[in-house]
Parts: C-alpha cells; structure tokens; sequence
C-alpha cells in the first residue's frame, strides 16, 4: 500500500492552453481564485485498487466523520494520523488463510508518521511502515508521480466548467460534489499499477529509478557583484 497527502485549492484552476490572438501570451479569465487549501488524502494498494475512501481534511477544530476531517492548518496531524491508521487497519486487515501476513505500506517521513503511537499501533497490527529517503518524492512516492496530477487536471476542468455554467463559487459542499467524477477518473486500475511499476515498488524494481534522478541539482550560474564589466556596445 502507498498513502499521501496532496494539498487542493478550492477555487483555483491550473494553468491551461487556450485559442488567442496572435502574439498575446497570456489570456486572462475570470475565476473564483479561492485561495483556501484542501489536503486529500488518498490510500492505494498494489493489485491496482484504492482499498476504502479517501480523506478529505478541512481548515477547522473538530474530527467530523469516517472521510471527512478538521484540523487548525487544514493538513494533517499526529492525532488524525493516528486516526487514519486505525482506518486502515480496519479496512485492510487480512482475513482467512492471510491473517498473519504483514501489510507493507509506504509513506512519507512527515513528522505526524513518526509518533511512537503511530508507529507503534502499526507494527502491533502487522503494518510495516516503510518511509522514503529524503528529497525522493518526486520519483519513488507513486501518487505524486503517477495519480495527483492527473486528478488536479480533471478537478480543474471540473470546476471551470461548473463556474462557467452556474457562475457560483466553490465552497465545501461543492468541492465534495465535484470531486467524485476527477477522481474516479484519475484514479484508474492502470493509472495505480503505473504508479508502482514507475516507481520500483512493485514489483521490485531498483532498475526503475536512474541515479540521474536522485543526483544534486546542477549549479547553473554563479555569484558576482556589481559592478559589472559588460561587453561593449550594450
């Protein structure tokens, strides 16, 4: 299994390509523009499914309901880690002839997956919490490379065409409306099992990531104060 948090704005496409005139770059478009994050977390399995709901987790106080969440900053936190772990235990435990098989499940190193509840309800229930090394995200953690963006594509295009065709803003309540269709769009059987086979994970694979990848940004420019000495004429 492999879980992550993206943070969403409610109100705010991405940038796309439209028809124009003739040397005008930019094209302006009248939008909401909210401003106000999101974080959604979503939970995907190996064999290509995502095991129950994501969590949807809203700037507030109080923890709500099974897939929808408050915290102060509208990310998450130790306490609703702890929580979505215990979902995830429930949701996914095996059963039958698999009962005492271990569950690997892959996540970032955030601090809220580093408490000692957290960790130590995961390996009480046979979870194996296996962290990824720093600054790899953006090529071994599978939803960002494979499913988020292609999520935020469609959400976008989701909410253009609800503002174009209503002219209201978008609030909690729609953003819940309007995320069912990106989302099971997005998050397809081949979209997910791309998402581990591009990553190594499953299966194994360490061929799958090129030491290019992981390297240290290449410097391409280099400290200099004024003045100048310019080439002649400028």
């Amino acid at each position: 299994y492999a879980m992550d948090e993206s943070p969403i704005l409610l109100g705010t496409e991405l940038t796309t390509c439209v028809i124009g005139p003739a040397g005008q770059k930019l094209q302006h478009k009248l939008q909401d523009g909210g401003r106000e994050s999101v974080s959604f977390v979503v939970t995907i399995c190996a064999d290509g499914s995502v095991p129950f709901p994501p969590t949807v987790i809203f700037s507030g106080q109080n923890y709500l309901k099974r897939c929808i969440a408050l915290s102060p900053t509208g990310y998450t936190n130790d306490n609703l880690s702890l929580e979505w772990m215990h979902r995830f235990e429930a949701l996914t435990c095996p059963t039958g002839n698999q009962a005492s098989e271990w569950r690997e499940l892959a996540i970032e190193n955030h601090g809220s997956h580093l408490t000692l509840p957290f960790l130590d309800y995961a390996t009480s229930h046979r979870i194996e919490v296996v962290g990824y090394i720093p600054n790899s995200t953006h090529v071994l953690q599978g939803l960002d490379v494979a499913c988020f963006g292609a999520f935020k594509t469609y959400y976008s295009r989701t909410i253009a065409s609800y503002q174009r065709c209503t002219g209201c803003s978008i609030t909690k309540d729609t953003f819940l409306e309007l995320i069912k269709e990106p989302f099971e769009r997005a998050f397809t059987q081949s979209t997910i099992l791309a998402a581990f086979r591009t990553t190594g994970l499953e299966p194994i694979n360490p061929a799958a990531i090129k030491p290019t990848q992981l390297a240290p940004s290449e410097e391409h420019s280099a400290p200099t104060a004024f003045p100048l000495e310019l080439p002649a004429p400028v």
